[in-house]
Formats: structure tokens, C-alpha cells, sequence
């Protein structure tokens, strides 16, 4: 299977720099809830060794032995792929170690421990109520960037989380900065109704990020 990324990025994620999702948006930094007895400890960003992190994904994905990823290697990771022209950073088609470690050195510094997120899901121009949405983390990141699932509401959108004993409060929906792959799936009596390569097969990636926390972002599916 052949997928272009810039395609990709265009069809089936679209970020609008717009305040309209800033309710759902709630950084939780490391000088949070310091020095505070009645409040959990402070949240601190996951453990992850960068220069390790860069350097399997790239062992993980690359076919050709060229020690970069193309966007077409890249297709069986779309938790990457999603963020290719981001983190191509001299823009010559193609991923290093290097490049997927100073992106991740990039959340790092930002001192986020957790952050808010969410999205809207629309199926054929239509609001998908319903669905249950699943954030996973991209192996090569390790284990301390834990997982995310959401319910979309009423209007399609899923706020995701960590499981409740990850959160820092309980009642606060809040993620690890990663690069995700995302599944989308909605059962009605038995029977899948999103198609399976926005679940079982899923095409669709998912990075959270500071500098993406003012940004709305619309799922758009298609059936066909």
C-alpha cells in the first residue's frame, strides 16, 4: 500500500490554530502542586531516553539499511508519519535518529509532565457520537508513556486520558506529550461501523505536544 504523506496529513487530520478547544486544555508542569500538602505530588515528564528512542525507531522502521525513514517506511507507523514534515527538519524526505530524538528532546524541555487533549471526530462530514478512541504510544518510546482512551460525545469530540490512578487529580483528563497511533472504532449491534484502517489497521497517527496545545483538531474520516 502506497500513502503520501502530505496527503495524509491534509485528508485526515486537519489543525486549525484556533482557541476553540482551550477548555479542554490544562498544562500540568513541573512547578505544579509543589509545596502543597493537600495536593498530589508534582507531575513530572515520563522517563525517556531520546538518542535510545530515535535510534530504534529508526531500526524499528528502516527497509532499505539507509539508517532514515522514508514517508513509505513510515506507513506501518503512522504515529510518526503524522509529524514527518515537522520533524524533517532539513526537509530532504526523510527521518533520522537525530531528528525524532531532538523532537522528543523538544517536549522534555518544555518541563510538561502531562497535558490536556483532545479532538473531533467527524465520519463523511458528520459528528461520530460514541466511538471509543485509543491513544498508543509508539513502542520505541518505552514503557513510560502510558496509553489514552476517550468516549466521543455528543458533538464527536473524545478528551483523552491516562487511566484514573495515572492522573494527577481524578476529574482531570490529561496525556504524556508522545507519538501515538490512534484507533477509532464505534460497535452497533456486533458489528464494527468505522472502517477497520482507522482501527484494526489503522493509518492514523497522533502527536501531543506543547506547541500543539492551542490547536483544534479534526478528524476527518471517510467511509469508502
Amino acid at each position: 500500500m502506497s500513502l503520501d504523506h502530505k496527503k495524509y496529513q491534509l485528508i485526515q487530520i486537519s489543525w486549525h490554530k484556533t482557541p476553540a478547544f482551550t477548555g479542554f486544555l490544562v498544562l500540568l508542569t513541573v512547578s505544579l502542586m509543589v509545596g502543597c500538602d493537600n495536593r498530589p505530588p508534582r507531575v513530572k515528564p515520563p522517563s525517556i531516553d531520546a538518542n535510545d528512542a530515535g535510534e530504534k525507531a529508526v531500526s524499528s522502521f528502516d527497509k532499505n539499511g539507509d539508517n532514515a525513514l522514508s514517508s513509505e517506511e513510515l506507513i506501518d507507523c503512522p504515529a510518526l508519519q503524522v509529524s514527518f514534515e515537522n520533524l524533517d527538519k532539513n526537509s530532504d524526505g526523510s527521518l533520522t535518529a537525530d531528528e525524532i530524538a531532538a523532537r522528543i528532546k523538544q517536549w522534555q524541555d518544555s518541563k510538561v509532565g502531562m497535558m490536556s487533549s483532545s479532538i473531533l471526530i467527524e465520519l463523511d462530514g458528520q459528528p461520530v457520537v460514541g466511538a471509543t478512541v485509543t491513544l498508543e504510544p509508539a513502542e520505541f518510546l518505552g514503557a513510560n508513556v502510558l496509553p489514552a482512551s476517550a468516549v466521543s460525545s455528543e458533538r464527536g469530540v473524545a478528551a483523552f486520558s491516562v487511566a484514573e490512578e495515572h492522573r494527577p487529580y481524578p476529574n482531570v483528563a490529561v496525556v504524556h506529550c508522545g507519538f501515538y497511533n490512534l484507533r477509532i472504532s464505534k460497535i452497533v449491534d456486533g458489528k464494527e461501523t468505522i472502517p477497520e484502517k482507522y482501527n484494526r489497521k489503522t493509518m492514523l497517527g497522533y502527536e501531543i505536544a506543547p506547541d500543539k496545545r492551542n490547536a483544534e483538531v479534526v478528524i476527518e474520516l471517510e467511509s469508502k
